[in-house]
């Protein structure tokens, strides 16, 4: 099947956006979205370019819409979930990461992201199950037996 003219903007921005031209990447992104309003990756990576941009507030409000357009995709969530931690937005973060586990429970770098944003907030026990559940997924990973070590001192002491 030949690429559709949406398609062929979604790569040239997102091409763009790889180089660092995200001002001219999100012209592209516009110009797809008036053809298809609907379509989760130009939202998905129109609210990329807009966070490494500094717009972080309009990027989650694409990766909202992202996540409207395919519900079953879990990185919209991620993504929110980042840039409201990011933010210090800890509650709208975790609902966000909650979301994303939902969908995709096999992802680790979202329970570990889930984990730490828990553990700022003071909750020892239910970074550690988050930690916990990250290395389960991915036993190899040294930040991962970091973090939970350092949950399990961390309770040792209380």
């Amino acid at each position: 099947m030949p690429p559709t003219e949406v398609d062929k903007l979604l790569a040239t921005g997102t091409l763009l956006a790889t180089i660092g031209r995200q001002q001219e990447a999100l012209d592209y992104f516009d110009q797809a979205l008036q053809i298809d309003p609907r379509h989760p990756e130009v939202w998905f990576n129109k609210g990329l370019a807009l966070y490494e941009m500094g717009k972080k507030l309009e990027s989650v409000a694409c990766f909202e819409k992202s996540a409207a357009c395919d519900p079953e995709d879990p990185e919209p969530w991620v993504n929110m979930g980042n840039v409201w931690a990011d933010l210090g937005r800890r509650r709208e973060a975790l609902t966000a990461f909650d979301r994303a586990t939902q969908l995709d429970p096999g992802n680790a770098n979202t329970w570990f992201n889930k984990g730490t944003v828990m553990a700022e907030m003071g909750q020892v026990r239910e970074a550690l199950a988050c930690f916990e559940r990250a290395l389960q997924i991915d036993p190899n990973d040294r930040e991962f037996r970091l973090a939970v070590q350092t949950c399990r001192n961390a309770l040792r002491r209380h």
